[in-house]
């Protein structure tokens, strides 16, 4: 899938109804309402919380901490900002930060924008029509000065300048860009380069973006001297890894647990995935996922258990598909407008419907 940006382009306190050993049930069992239903049973000795969202009938959305990519913020705080239903936490993030930005470690999309890129793992994506899936996703984004024609590859949007590069922020990283080194090139939103400065920190401006770029290559320099006050200068992203599903929402976190029904427990599977804590790859604590069944309703959990064990306990709540989302003190599912499990610390994004 390709989307083409053009004028106007774009503490650490573990609950403690959580234990290693079980999840605390929740009170209110069987809770329905038209469109989804709550309910905790025992699964293969694990004590879960579930919620069943009937997407033919509610929409799927993406809220972030504070409305900026890497900012944080209650679960219950946001979803009640966005009149949510039900939510459940999100990406895995920077939590450890001694401050922000938190930056994610998952792909977001939402609305059909991508607000973050980062390919490991695996993503729960909702197309324009509705429907739901899960899978890997590879995104790739470029910009282009038209004066010159000259494309250039970015790294990554709205996350950290990590290795020399360059970058691009949309006003979902914020007011400004907070960052002073390398060239920064702030384009507003018809798309005109309105100001280049290097060594200075820059506004980036509602609906446009602001491109950010360090170190000596080549191209990137030539880029930079097509990208003169005056000039439009556009930027795109492609998406491939699930065919014919125009994606207009993505959260990425994973492993993937559950296939076409086939539970995945294989530590090597989770390696290629990019994972390699054993907080991930072999210990038991909390947890949260979401499936998938064959009608197309989304089943959200959270338990305290192995990522290996969450196939099973999926599959047998009827998932055909499912996979791992952050965990730990992260772990959190909001309904019936209250917590049925509070995390340990305020979150990077969550997902929710209504």
């Amino acid at each position: 899938m390709k989307k083409t940006k053009g004028v106007k382009v774009l503490s650490l306190v573990t609950s403690l109804i959580v234990m290693i050993s079980g999840v605390g049930v929740y009170a209110e069992q069987n809770k329905s309402a038209s469109n989804y239903k709550t309910y905790s049973k025992v699964v293969a000795g694990r004590n879960v919380n579930v919620v069943e969202v009937s997407s033919k009938d509610m929409t799927a959305y993406l809220a972030i901490g504070q409305n900026k990519v890497g900012g944080v913020q209650p679960l219950a705080n946001m979803a009640k900002a966005y009149s949510a239903k039900v939510a459940v936490n999100g990406t895995f993030f920077n939590a450890y930060e001694k401050q922000g930005p938190f930056s994610p470690n998952g792909n977001l999309i939402n609305k059909g924008e991508l607000i973050h890129k980062y390919d490991n793992g695996t993503s729960f994506t909702v197309a324009k029509d509705g429907s739901p899936r899960i899978g890997r996703l590879k995104t790739s984004i470029s910009a282009t000065a038209e004066n010159t024609g000259h494309t250039v590859g970015v790294y990554g949007i709205n996350r950290k300048v990590g290795a020399q590069g360059i970058y691009l922020y949309t006003d979902k990283w914020g007011k400004d860009l907070g960052i002073k080194s390398g060239i920064n090139i702030v384009v507003n939103s018809d798309g005109n380069v309105v100001k280049k400065v290097s060594g200075e920190n820059v506004q980036i401006p509602q609906g446009g973006f602001v491109l950010n770029i360090s170190g000596n290559s080549e191209a990137l320099l030539r880029f930079a001297q097509g990208c003169s006050a005056g000039s439009v200068v556009r930027w795109k992203y492609e998406v491939a890894g699930l065919e014919n599903n125009d994606i207009m929402l993505a959260i990425g976190a994973g492993p993937m647990v559950l296939n076409n029904s086939n539970k995945i427990t294989d530590i090597q599977s989770y390696k290629n995935e990019g994972f390699t804590e054993s907080k991930i790859l072999a210990n038991s604590g909390a947890r949260s996922a979401i499936g998938i069944k064959s009608n197309g309703n989304v089943v959200i959990v959270t338990t305290a258990a192995k990522v290996s064990e969450l196939g099973g306990i999926m599959l047998s709540l009827g998932c055909s598909d499912a996979m791992n989302l952050d965990g730990g003190a992260s772990s959190g599912l909001y309904a019936n407008g209250k917590l049925i499990t509070t995390p340990g610390r305020n979150l990077s994004n969550i997902l929710y419907f209504k």
